[in-house]
């Protein structure tokens, strides 16, 4: 029914080991079982020939990298289209865990009547320890997550991307877990005439919260050429899954979309970081500084009102 791929990180690090295990074990208990192939492997990601084997995965060593190491999202996406058994795809990012309400939406669309993206807003939570797979563990995972409330204002990571093959014939060379490559997606879907089917309500990708990784300024500087985030920020979803089926988008829901790309583009977080993003690379300035001026500055404020 549908082919999972990721491109984990090494594995040599304790606390994304654990998360990565808790992530991939969560995929191979979906019902039925997808196909699943990870991408990676020495001396980049350590540990992923170990965890294919362990889980009986398939496992895909050779990516193409730019000069730092990070893989090239085209050249996974072509592989995973040519190594797919079914027709229907899905990228998730390995720190995602997947409910078994993400089944019911690949039944739900599987037989969509025109092109289709469905994406996966995240939820965020907190995990120390591997995750007791038992009866009910999806409902306890989403009450210990931070409490969420889907929102057409609000900007949330997309984590998972499912499709049909076919749909994506160029992928650009974005660069993956870099900052912009998740919104060309949509836009591109959206190009082509395809329905983007928010799954976020009924099955949300749940992200295990853990350290950020450095990010080259460059890196995020590719991603955001290549998008042409300024035409990126007006793709909003047509549908939206819910428990009561799948509904799409009224004319006021579109509304709050552009409202949310109003709000986006004039916040401060937005002016300073993105939008003088040329300014800041002019004075040595790094986007992790001034963000944490700007969350302290933002506390100081709340505390006061």
């Amino acid at each position: 029914m549908l082919t999972i791929f990721a491109c984990p990180k090494p594995f040599s690090d304790p606390h994304i080991a654990l998360i990565q295990r808790n992530a991939i074990t969560s995929w191979t208990l979906l019902e039925p079982r997808p196909e699943i192939i990870l991408f990676g492997g020495e001396p980049y990601e350590q540990g992923i020939r170990e965890i294919c084997e362990e889980l009986k995965l398939r496992h895909v060593p050779e990516v193409r990298r730019n000069e730092y190491g990070t893989p090239f999202l085209n050249d996974l996406f072509q592989k995973a289209k040519e190594l797919a058994t079914f027709d229907m795809i899905c990228y998730v990012n390995a720190d995602i865990i997947l409910i078994p309400a993400f089944m019911d939406v690949i039944r739900m669309v599987r037989d969509w009547p025109k092109l289709f993206l469905i994406v996966g807003g995240r939820v965020e939570v907190e995990i120390k320890d591997l995750i007791d797979y038992k009866k009910g563990w999806e409902r306890d995972l989403l009450n210990r997550a931070t409490k969420y409330k889907f929102s057409y204002l609000k900007k949330v990571g997309i984590d998972y991307f499912v499709f049909k093959k076919h749909l994506y014939s160029d992928v650009p060379d974005l660069l993956i877990g870099r900052f912009w490559w998740d919104d060309w997606f949509p836009y591109k879907a959206k190009e082509l005439g395809a329905d983007i089917i928010n799954a976020t309500p009924y099955a949300p990708a749940v992200h295990q919260n853990h350290s950020r990784i450095y990010m080259h300024d460059s890196e995020t500087e590719n991603n955001k050429k290549v998008c042409n985030t300024e035409n990126l920020l007006l793709i909003r979803s047509t549908h939206i899954i819910t428990h009561k089926g799948i509904k799409k988008l009224r004319a006021v829901e579109l509304k709050h979309s552009i409202l949310f790309v109003i709000q986006r583009l004039f916040s401060p977080y937005h002016l300073v970081v993105h939008t003088l993003a040329p300014i800041r690379h002019a004075l040595g300035l790094r986007r992790e500084s001034l963000t944490r001026v700007l969350n302290i500055l933002k506390k100081i404020f709340e505390q006061k009102k």
